[in-house]
């Protein structure tokens, strides 16, 4: 399938880095509440592997859609932390109910490769119930740990209670009385 193009969307073929979100969106309750049923990550991957077939087979199929304006920005905000090594520290917003997504992954990825310090903070983080959050902050702080350019705490806001903004706002404030700045 060749990719079709217009000023917001790209119509392309499934690519490996597909299978993930494809995964969460039919393993979703709320996406899946008027399908009936929700599907494994097995049985994700063998619907792609299918449509994949019969894109290959008859030169169409069911095309991924990406959204034009999110990779281009997406692009921007990368190209842009490749090259400020010398920022203090970059706060990266995580939404607490879904945690480290793969897009999140990506720009850890470039925050370490530059060199940028990068310091997590989960947002949302009332909507969790009792207990999923202290397990949210245990599974962020496990895909971190190993990654040199990431402060070792996580900090859980909302900012509906105010949960974790003084906290927040503090550190800041350290970091930038640390650096001189402040």
């Amino acid at each position: 399938m060749i990719p079709i193009r217009t000023e917001r969307l790209i119509l392309r073929n499934w690519e490996e880095r597909d299978r993930d979100l494809f995964h969460r969106i039919n393993s979703d309750d709320r996406v899946m509440e008027f399908f009936g049923f929700r599907r494994s990550r097995a049985e994700s991957d063998a619907k792609m592997d299918e449509w994949c077939r019969w894109i290959e087979k008859d030169g169409y199929g069911f095309a991924a859609v990406e959204k034009q304006k999110v990779q281009a920005w997406t692009q921007l905000i990368h190209d842009y932390l490749r090259g400020r090594a010398s920022l203090a520290r970059v706060y990266v917003l995580i939404d607490a109910r879904h945690g480290i997504k793969p897009v999140d992954e990506t720009v850890l990825e470039t925050l370490g490769t530059a060199a940028v310090s990068y310091q997590v903070v989960l947002t949302k983080a009332d909507e969790l119930k009792p207990g999923e959050l202290e397990k949210r902050m245990a599974e962020t702080q496990q895909k971190i740990a190993k990654r040199a350019a990431a402060f070792p705490e996580i900090i859980s806001t909302s900012s509906r209670s105010g949960l974790g903004i003084p906290e927040l706002r503090a550190g800041v404030a350290k970091l930038l009385s640390e650096r001189g700045a402040a």
